[in-house]
């Protein structure tokens, strides 16, 4: 599998109920109320992938340490797919990355040594080992509208939050 490195530009939704389609697979989630969401991976020559994640349908046990006094980790199933000419085809999935708690608005994504693979998804698409998404800027208000009517203008999310940040898969 290739590594993929570059600038990130991710929304999230959480009045919006996830999709249960995406590049042609079946996605069924876990918790429709945690929000779910999308973005954008920018790398140096050019190249533009498409990232989505949902909330994982089979997340891990939790421990007991794993849980703070006000917050459990979330975990999600992160779905990228490559722009191409022929339109985005999806490359990669990630299951169970954890998004960590206590980063807010911000959209801090986690995971090392997945070796989860599902019969529901092709053959043909790898699955990552490592993941790491961190956000290093937000928009929010009038600045986030205008960043999603550049780079996802069919996003309507008035009250949306926009992550620019650093993501590394391989």
């Amino acid at each position: 599998m290739n590594k993929i490195s570059g600038i990130a530009h991710v929304w999230a939704f959480s009045a919006v109920p996830a999709p249960h389609e995406c590049f042609g697979i079946e996605l069924k989630h876990g918790d429709n109320a945690a929000p779910w969401f999308q973005g954008r991976i920018f790398e140096p020559d050019s190249k533009q992938y498409s990232i989505l994640g949902v909330p994982a349908q089979s997340p891990p046990p939790v421990h007991a340490c794993m849980v703070s006094e006000h917050e459990r980790p979330t975990f999600y199933d992160i779905y990228v797919a490559e722009y191409t000419s022929e339109g985005p085809i999806l490359k990669i999935c990630a299951l169970n990355v954890e998004r960590h708690s206590g980063s807010g608005d911000a959209i801090e994504l986690s995971l090392e040594g997945s070796f989860n693979e599902s019969p529901m998804h092709p053959s043909n698409v790898a699955f990552a080992q490592r993941l790491k998404l961190t956000t290093t800027k937000m928009l929010a208000g009038n600045h986030a509208q205008r960043h999603l009517e550049k780079y996802a203008p069919g996003c309507v999310n008035s009250d949306g939050i926009v992550c620019l940040g650093i993501a590394f898969i391989e």
